[in-house]
């Protein structure tokens, strides 16, 4: 059995067949790394039987603070350390913390919540990453949306243990209030932020210390008995959390707006921090997870406290303790807590009390004593970071944050197999995965559409492959230059001179195998650790991997259908920091197709103006495929944005050369240096002979001249037929791109909480609403969570009106109204 994941530590079992699903447990380790089955806890002197939840038992604290050093103590310890590692889950009852305390605590956030929205809103810090202050409903996005190895590990669940898994961000509001010490110097300026008091509330600043302290302390004693329970210093843990941005977060959600059964308020997750702390909730509706799978509800008797182990009790205790899953949903229960509410006159908001205690900020995190000497498998040292438990934009893999590695290492035959942690947390491209399905599905015999693939169907035109061959006869064949031939970079700079008033010299041009590495070299050339990269959503699904291989934070920004998938003004300047160093723009877009206008450009331009740190890469792949009336602007020539942009472009979309691997980077001549340093110390040299052909296709004409024009009609004649089709399916919304050759319909009616497919059964996310289509129409697209677009699908119409015409037969019939319900 493997460990659900917790931010890719689980191994994958070698028995497992290819494919199948497996049935997953959350296993918990001895100090040894051994996996230990859960068992019937002995009740000790201090323990009491749950009888609301039987599988946790309450840990009464007082036992421990009335005589810590006594055998009684020792022993509650021990069990305790125990139920950590079997299920990331404590009961406890705090002699410090009575009912009182909590129920202040709620009535102060049910008026806080219950307030007119504008109220709220004064609130809300964005500019602070929503560190401090309020968070909107809908900012907060699961995990389990944005990491697909939890999809996966969600499927290997038993069927009656399977979380909900939401289609969107979390319906609730969230307030965030720090406690204790701020840290005295931490590279993470929000962590020392102003606290936010809203006006209307004198009392604020009373309740909220006095029940986030009470709640800190019970996670202190907590530390305490785990580390003695583990055979620890006894201040292991508590040392480290001294000076750690603590935060009470509780979360607000409307039953009256979102009182639907089945809603989800907190989707399935495990938290990042050291310990997660709740109150008792009014309102039912948290469940949780145990080592053997079981998916139970978590009642927590009147006077007691839950506790929960985040990732950085996993990397401490080198992953004997993992990380504990979660989710809050809307249940029978939930509603009729809520229409006690309404009957009694109060608020129908259901909060909780949540605090998360962290280790402190910029602190390396090892495995400690026991756990140092055998990690479980996969255990890795950890940088503890500012909390990144909230911030729908800024993704935060652990892999991501790995610095140093563990003594111990993964072992296979006698060889040590670790590999490079940002290596490690790459995932491949899904277009690529389903591109090689679909051939592979073929080659097997079965009648299989592809739409997958970003690729012109079209052959390259006759003049360019007939000069391939003609550089082939004269004898093109050895090394080039390392950034590319004298001729072709000559080439690149009229074109961008005459077509896109773009004035580079050819020492500003960098001729790589490909756009992709162009990309790949001016992240390398440009971000260190610690930066930060924008990326508009939906977006090609390379860029988030390749900036976390350059060691930088992605920053998702989310760009809705209502705004023409673009990037705003406003919501750039909210995702903006002083970590901020490279925005990626493409335009036109894959995936959607959006083209970007002058003027809404020279708005985004405005705000990168503001920030002295910021670049912006600007992928122009896809210029020529434009229709009218859009049209195409190169970045770099706004106004003060020159020096700023490093413009890429290439010849495998516009010419239909993909196969030749042939792309180019114009940058400032410092960043295009030290891209070529980059290339020269890996692939060097681009192919000779495709340089030699590239000359001849920049030299067929503006716009890449009548042949590639012609490709351009026919792709604008596809987009038209099958935007056309699409709308005509009940339930697809879409708008007709402006560019590339993607359409990206909205799909939202056909997956999500309660769907099912007839023949097929449910259909929780658009993952497996693309197996359906698989399945059912022998047809291949791409899901839009690969572009961080959940609700949407990719459709790539590179191929001909004969293939198109069958594929959206197919799609049409397989999602007929009368092929799904909705429970």
């Amino acid at each position: 059995m493997a460990a659900l994941p917790g931010g890719g530590q689980a191994a994958a079992a070698s028995d497992k067949a290819a494919g199948a699903p497996q049935r997953v447990m959350l296993q918990a380790s001895s100090g040894g790394g051994a996996a230990v089955a859960p068992g019937p806890t002995l009740i000790q002197p201090g323990m009491e039987p749950n009888t609301l939840c039987a599988a946790l038992p309450v840990f009464d604290l007082g036992v421990f603070l009335a005589a810590p050093d006594s055998p009684e103590a020792a022993r509650l310890c021990a069990a305790l350390a125990e139920c950590l590692k079997a299920s990331s889950t404590l009961v406890v009852r705090d002699p410090r913390v009575d009912a009182g305390d909590s129920e202040r605590f709620l009535s102060l956030m049910e008026r806080y919540f219950g307030q007119a929205e504008g109220a709220k809103r004064a609130d809300v810090r964005a500019d602070l990453a929503y560190q401090v202050g309020a968070t909107p409903e809908g900012v907060e996005k699961p995990r389990c949306l944005r990491d697909p190895s939890i999809l996966a590990a969600i499927e290997g669940l038993p069927a009656d243990s399977r979380p909900t898994v939401p289609t969107e961000a979390d319906v609730k509001w969230r307030f965030f209030w720090r406690l204790g010490q701020r840290p005295a110097e931490t590279r993470f300026p929000e962590l020392n932020a102003a606290p936010v008091v809203p006006a209307a509330f004198p009392e604020w600043r009373a309740v909220m210390d006095g029940w986030g302290g009470k709640m800190l302390g019970a996670v202190a004693t907590v530390a305490g008995m785990a580390a003695r329970g583990f055979g620890l210093e006894a201040d292991a843990f508590t040392s480290r959390m001294q000076h750690a941005p603590h935060l009470l977060a509780p979360t607000g959600s409307d039953l009256g707006k979102h009182g639907k059964l089945g809603t989800v308020y907190a989707g399935f997750h495990y938290d990042l921090n050291f310990l997660t702390i709740h109150g008792r909730s009014r309102y039912p509706g948290l469940y949780a997870w145990l080592a053997d799978g079981r998916r139970i509800p978590v009642r927590i008797p009147e006077g007691c406290l839950l506790l929960q182990a985040g990732k950085q009790m996993e990397w401490l205790t080198g992953g004997a303790v993992k990380a504990g899953y979660h989710e809050v949903i809307c249940t029978e229960e939930t509603l009729a807590a809520a229409e006690r509410a309404r009957a009694d006159g109060r608020p129908t908001w259901r909060v909780s009390s949540t605090v998360f205690s962290q280790i402190a900020s910029d602190a390396v995190l090892q495995p400690l004593g026991p756990f140092a000497a055998a990690p479980a498998s996969g255990a890795v040292a950890q940088s503890a970071v500012r909390p990144a438990t909230c911030s729908a934009r800024r993704q935060q893999p652990a892999q991501q944050q790995r610095r140093v590695m563990a003594a111990a290492a993964p072992v296979a035959g006698g060889v040590d197999t670790t590999l490079n942690p940002r290596v490690a947390s790459l995932k491949p491209s899904k277009t690529m995965a389903l591109t090689d399905l679909a051939t592979r599905l073929k080659e097997e015999g079965a009648d299989i559409i592809g739409l997958a693939a970003g690729e012109p169907d079209f052959d390259t035109p006759a003049p360019i492959i007939e000069a391939g061959i003609e550089a082939l006869r004269q004898g093109y064949t050895r090394y080039t230059p390392n950034t590319g031939t004298s001729a072709l970079r000559k080439a690149i700079c009229e074109k961008l001179q005459q077509e896109n008033g773009l004035a580079y010299s050819p020492e500003e041009i960098v001729v790589s195998n490909g756009a992709k590495q162009c990309i790949w070299q001016a992240l390398l050339a440009t971000c260190s650790e610690d930066d930060e990269v924008i990326i508009p959503a939906p977006y090609w699904v390379s860029y988030p991997e390749m900036a976390r291989m350059a060691g930088a934070t992605p920053v998702i920004v989310d760009a809705t259908p209502e705004e023409g998938f673009k990037l705003t003004p406003d919501n750039l300047r909210a995702a903006l920091t002083p970590r901020s160093r490279l925005l990626i723009l493409c335009t036109p877009s894959n995936p959607t197709g959006a083209v970007y206008t002058k003027e809404e450009l020279e708005a985004l331009a405005a705000v990168v103006a503001e920030h002295p740190r910021l670049l912006v890469l600007s992928d122009e792949i896809y210029e020529y495929i434009v229709y009218a009336p859009a049209q195409h602007h190169s970045f770099g020539t706004l106004p003060g944005m020159f020096e700023r942009t490093l413009t890429v472009n290439g010849f495998s979309k516009a010419y239909a050369m993909t196969g030749w691997r042939l792309g180019y980077l114009a940058a400032p001549r410092h960043f295009a240096k030290a891209a070529a340093v980059i290339q020269s110390q890996s692939t060097s040299g681009a192919s000779s002979i495709a340089q030699h052909a590239a000359v001849t296709a920049l030299g067929m004409g503006p716009g890449g001249g009548p042949l590639v024009q012609e490709m351009i009609i026919a792709f604008e004649q596809r987009r038209d037929f099958v935007t056309q089709r699409l709308q005509q399916i009940e339930g697809v919304r879409l708008a007709a791109p402006q560019g590339a050759f993607y359409v990206m319909p909205e799909v939202s009616d056909f997956c999500g909480a309660g769907v099912e497919a007839r023949g097929f059964g449910p259909v929780p996310d658009v993952d497996t609403l693309c197996r359906y289509l698989i399945e059912k129409a022998n047809v291949a697209l791409v899901p839009g969570d690969a572009f961080g677009a959940p609700t949407c699908l990719r459709i790539s119409y590179a191929a001909s009106m004969e293939t198109l015409g069958k594929a959206l037969d197919r799609i049409a019939a397989a999602l007929a109204a009368d092929n799904f319900t909705r429970a």
